[in-house]
């Protein structure tokens, strides 16, 4: 293994991130972002969902079509989920004797 290479530590050990992996790791995660849009499309969380995948491919030792399937199930089902943010609204002052 060379130094200068990046590497992933997971379920599946240590991981060499090679000029291959790397590549067909940024071409699923621009497909995936360019698929999704904007408004779902986190290419960060893609590609973490892609990296934890292959670790519990590599740990499970499954067949590679099962893996890429549920990376991909992962990913949309991700960008389907919603999330609520309440935040304080200071224009707005409630008058508690008008209740």
């Amino acid at each position: 293994m060379k130094a200068n290479r990046p590497y992933s530590l997971g379920r599946g050990g240590i991981v060499e991130i090679t000029d291959g992996i790397a590549q067909a790791q940024g071409g699923f995660v621009h497909r995936a972002a360019t698929l999704l849009k904007s408004k779902a499309g986190h290419e960060k969380a893609i590609s973490e969902i892609a990296i934890d995948h292959a670790h519990d491919f590599i740990a499970g030792n499954g067949p590679v079509g099962n893996a890429v399937t549920a990376m991909i199930k992962a990913v949309f089902e991700q960008a389907d989920a919603s999330f609520e943010y309440l935040a304080p609204n200071y224009l707005i002052k409630l008058d508690p004797a008008a209740a």
